[in-house]
């Protein structure tokens, strides 16, 4: 995972550690919220979505304005794709797919 990690191009790159313990705060809380360090003056909000299986088949994204984004709204966004996660793996359970 390290070469992976050395290939991308960041604004401002985080050490390999700490890029490893913002992965794991995003699995404990079940999104990943990037300010400004992949795309400065960007935030950016991901939600995975699961098949079936368990496994990720795709992720919802919202793309922000940093300066417009405050991090108190941060977790209802966060909150409001996850609940339209939860509808998407519902229909993906009922289609099988």
């Amino acid at each position: 995972m390290r070469a992976e990690f050395d290939k991308l191009v960041w604004d401002h790159p985080p050490a390999f550690d700490t890029w490893l313990e913002q992965i794991a705060e995003a699995r404990s809380r079940g999104y990943a919220v990037d300010q400004g360090i992949y795309i400065s003056g960007v935030t950016v909000v991901a939600v995975p979505v699961f098949g079936p299986n368990g496994n990720m088949t795709r992720s919802l994204v919202a793309i922000g304005i940093s300066e417009r984004l405050q991090n108190s709204e941060i977790p209802k966004l966060a909150a409001a794709m996850m609940a339209i996660r939860d509808d998407l793996e519902e229909m993906q359970m009922d289609t099988g797919r």
